[in-house]
């Protein structure tokens, strides 16, 4: 499966990537904190979707592997939505791993809801294109 591949490489890398020495002395960090992979990280329990919520709620970004198969998965489609109950959109990096932009980036990324005024000034939420930026 190319995403589950895509993502144990990005997780390697950004764990070993080192902050330059500018960047590092403003942060008092040598690197980042810790990377978080679902797959590599949970152990086995009977109530995973509140180990995942917990999850979600102590990160500050969730990267997303797009492809194919990420949008058949429940449990890929819940991480997004329920990040996106305590996070905003730009705090989601879609990484594409397979497929295009028609395929596998998940609806909820490729449209926003915004305030508009119908035909009778009455304020709706419509659904706009927004199109995901990604890797």
């Amino acid at each position: 499966m190319p995403d589950r591949l895509v993502a144990e490489r990005l997780q390697k890398k950004l764990e070993d990537y080192k902050f330059p020495k500018t960047l590092a002395g403003k942060t008092g960090q040598r690197g980042l904190r810790r990377v978080f992979r679902d797959e590599s990280e949970f152990t086995v329990s009977d109530d995973l979707s509140e180990a995942i919520t917990e999850a979600l709620g102590n990160s500050e970004y969730l990267i997303v592997i797009c492809s194919p198969s990420y949008l058949t998965s429940p449990w890929c489609m819940k991480e997004v939505e329920t990040f996106l109950k305590i996070r905003d959109r730009k705090h989601i990096l879609p990484v594409l791993a397979d497929g295009d932009e028609r395929n596998a980036f998940p609806e909820i990324l490729c449209y926003e809801e915004v305030l508009s005024k119908d035909e009778n000034g009455e304020e709706v939420a419509v659904k706009q294109f927004k199109e995901p930026l990604a890797d």
